[in-house]
């Protein structure tokens, strides 16, 4: 099933990539919240997104992680613990189920569910620090429709999901223009 979604989603040409950019709109609590996220290899990462007409930045230079929230304060917060071990999610430029075994990870198939009224396989990623998320991986397209964690926010455990939608093929690589996120 890894093999058949990398070969969708055109991950040879992603790995040869030395940095990326997406413009995106996160659908959030009923607002569509934009967002750009830049990566550059080996993990760096900068994520800025609008919101309520503040804009949120969070970035990882490769040693350091730190995030400005205006609602929570005008200065940068370091990022530490948690916060700073989902940064480092993020500046992954190839995803987390690429070379999973070579990150600490274990994958496990857990078989066919329904997503949407579509088949999807799930698939059960537990990294090394024993964090479970689950992928959901359309049975047609290959492509991940959905993802499933559960994730430390202000000291909450808070089950997250991430839809991907309408998939674009850029220069060889399908990536979903569309995300929403339910917490």
């Amino acid at each position: 099933v890894l093999n058949k979604h990398f070969k969708a989603v055109g991950q040879e040409k992603l790995v040869a990539k030395k940095s990326f950019q997406i413009d995106a709109k996160i659908n959030q609590m009923g607002m569509d919240l934009p967002m750009t996220l830049k990566m550059k290899k080996p993990n760096k990462f900068r994520m800025e997104m609008e919101m309520q007409g503040q804009k949120m930045i969070q970035a990882y230079d490769g040693e350091k992680g730190w995030m400005i929230a205006p609602w929570m304060s005008p200065d940068p917060q370091e990022l530490a613990g948690e916060q700073l071990k989902q940064a480092l999610d993020q500046a992954n430029l190839e995803g987390e189920l690429y070379k999973f075994e070579e990150k600490g990870s274990t994958a496990e198939l857990i078989g066919k569910v329904n997503v949407d009224g579509k088949d999807a396989y799930r698939i059960k990623l537990t990294s090394n620090d024993e964090n479970v998320k689950n992928y959901y991986i359309d049975a047609d397209t290959y492509l991940i429709v959905k993802v499933k964690a559960k994730i430390d926010a202000m000291g909450q455990s808070v089950e997250v999901e991430q839809k991907m939608l309408e998939y674009h093929d850029i220069d060889g690589m399908k990536i979903p223009k569309k995300m929403e996120s339910t917490s």
